[in-house]
């Protein structure tokens, strides 16, 4: 028999998996067209929004700044609630870093620039704001879409706003 705890621990790495995937990803998406963004919110949110909940999971897979997952970041952002919303706005500050064009081309008026592109504590997942800086900059260095270019320099803006000495 296993422990919980050693339970636990090995469905970290495959719950993380089946997070990710894109089975589950779909399921999200019909989720929020069938029930609305609120709903869905509400429904993938039940069981609270820390460490190990399915609201953590979705957000380490919105993190990963997959196009698809990005899609569903945008797509729960209006039924968020101040909670949720702030965690969904944490994951899409760290996918920054890693597609910063897919992050930057949701902002508007659900999604401002002002709240994802500085280092926003997110619970479970700190990060040195030193490192945050430094990587998320980078990122957005690289960003040469003349389309994106308003948004990512106002995006560096903001990050050297917020920016740790």
């Amino acid at each position: 028999m296993i422990p919980d705890s050693a339970a636990a621990i090995s469905c970290a790495g495959a719950c993380l998996i089946e997070a990710l995937s894109p089975e589950r990803r779909v399921a999200v998406e019909q989720l929020v067209r069938a029930e609305g963004p609120a709903r869905a919110v509400a429904s993938l949110s039940s069981d609270g929004i820390g460490r190990g909940t399915r609201w953590d999971m979705l957000m380490i897979a919105i993190e990963s700044g997959d196009s698809g997952w990005l899609r569903v970041a945008a797509a729960l952002r209006p039924g968020a609630d101040a909670r949720t919303a702030d965690a969904l706005l944490g994951a899409l500050s760290i996918a920054l870093r890693r597609n910063a064009p897919g992050v930057l081309a949701m902002t508007g008026p659900t999604i401002p620039i002002e709240d994802i592109c500085h280092h926003r504590a997110t619970e479970g997942r700190p990060i040195d704001g030193k490192v945050f800086d430094v990587h998320t900059r980078n990122a957005l260095l690289l960003v040469t879409d003349p389309a994106l270019a308003a948004v990512r320099d106002t995006c560096l803006a903001v990050l050297e706003a917020h920016s740790e000495d």
